[in-house]
């Protein structure tokens, strides 16, 4: 028989840091964030880049040449969840990703 696990609560002033991500080629992410999701570079310095929306920090991309390339058949990152104010925004940004021909 397993104990239970007490339930437990955040504290509510609880907020979480840019996700870190290790990337092959920063140009070609720099690109990919930059064009299709609409980040801005907050910082950069060889081999790194923060990147977020006004001034706050979402993604951190670190170059390293031990990273994977996925296959272009591959779905790559598993999840990265981006809220966007309103649905008017997200109905934006799908035609700004349909006017650059991807598919989502």
């Amino acid at each position: 028989m397993t104990t239970p696990i007490p339930h437990t609560r955040l504290h509510p002033s609880l907020t979480i840091g840019p996700v870190e991500l290790t990337v092959s080629s920063l140009k070609r992410s720099l690109e990919f964030y930059r064009q299709v999701l609409g980040l801005v570079v907050l910082e950069q310095a060889e081999g790194t880049a923060t990147l977020g929306a006004g001034t706050r920090p979402l993604v951190l991309l670190t170059e390293t040449s031990e990273a994977q390339s996925t296959p272009v058949t591959s779905a790559g990152l598993y999840h990265l969840a981006l809220l966007l104010p309103t649905r008017a925004d997200l109905a934006r940004w799908v035609r700004h990703v349909a006017a650059l021909g991807l598919h989502v």
